[in-house]
């Protein structure tokens, strides 16, 4: 599964090719966290999980990207990185995000039982994202913090079935090479095949909506300098 992550939703489109072979990779960093929110007919409920795998990598050299995202900044707020002549051509980024549904923890055992069994954990372990492309993106900073506004197009699977979904990302600056990555999307349970759990003969009934948000950090790093899982 692929995830849109900080610089690769935004380099790979804006910027001239890079040398053949030239790749950065991102780190995820221990910081990083999803959350699961939904409703029931008596109460609101949320799982959390921060044992996150990924594979981020862009087939471009740090330094090119350093320079093109030093040249956004210098762009007045709110303008478009994405437009006519700044997409590259042989860039190639590779953004995958696995989420392991049995370390999502909501803080009730008997929660957590319940919602491995309706999302058929046994059988698909994990919930997975595959960025598919970019559809928009502008500078858009807060303050003096260097931001971006993402509109990322992707593919989610979850208990066996995979979706096209939209998110709005945010990509934040938070030092030289290290970057924050926010954005949520809902999704109705049944859309992938899930009922939605009862519990207690019926009386507690779990809505079909959920919210999921992610809130990634992530390093950049040459390849092959020790990058990888960070969960």
């Amino acid at each position: 599964m692929r995830l849109a992550a900080p610089l690769l939703l935004v380099l790979p489109l804006l910027a001239a090719a890079p040398p053949a072979g030239a790749t950065t990779e991102l780190r995820l960093l221990p910081a990083s966290q999803v959350w699961l929110d939904g409703k029931t007919n008596v109460t609101a409920w949320q799982c959390v999980g921060d044992s996150l795998g990924a594979e981020l990598s862009i087939g471009a050299p740090a330094a090119e990207l350093e320079r093109r995202l030093g040249d956004w900044q210098r762009r007045p707020s709110g303008s478009r990185l994405d437009g006519p002549g700044e997409a590259p051509a042989g860039w190639d980024a590779e953004v995958e995000l696995r989420i392991p549904i049995a370390a999502l923890e909501c803080g009730n055992a008997a929660m957590e039982h319940d919602m491995q069994k309706a999302l058929r954990a046994a059988q698909f372990p994990q919930i997975g994202y595959r960025f598919v492309r970019l559809s928009e993106a502008r500078y858009a900073p807060a303050g003096a913090v260097p931001a971006f506004a993402l509109r990322v197009e992707g593919e989610i699977s979850l208990a066996g079935t995979s979706r096209p979904v939209t998110i709005d990302v945010t990509v934040t600056q938070l030092a030289p090479n290290r970057f924050r990555l926010r954005g949520g999307l809902p999704l109705r349970m049944t859309d992938f095949g899930i009922q939605p759990p009862v519990a207690l003969f019926g009386l507690i009934r779990a809505r079909d909506e959920l919210w999921v948000s992610v809130n990634l950090e992530v390093t950049l790093q040459a390849a092959g300098a020790g990058g990888g899982d960070a969960k």
